[in-house]
């Protein structure tokens, strides 16, 4: 698990599950690795980026009435 912690090779949750692992194994509580760990979202990978929405045009877009019934589906209608 250390060796995991200071790996580059590592992939960033991987190395973070096994510091959380180390720690949790020391001992620590919630709350201390919590304050251990702040700032750590700056090492997560980003992702998308966020979603930029026009909101006057969603607007316009979304219907004044109810939607049919039929415009709602289940779980298992939409598996099919």
């Amino acid at each position: 698990m250390t060796v995991l912690v200071g790996s580059k090779r590592a992939g960033v949750r991987r190395a973070l599950r096994a510091r959380i692992v180390l720690l949790a194994a020391q001992g620590s509580q919630n709350k201390d690795m919590a304050v251990q760990m702040a700032g750590i979202e700056r090492d997560l990978p980003g992702g998308a980026s966020p979603l930029k929405i026009d909101v006057t045009r969603l607007i316009e877009l979304t219907p004044e009435r109810k939607a049919e019934p039929a415009a709602h589906w289940s779980t298992r209608v939409l598996s099919r």
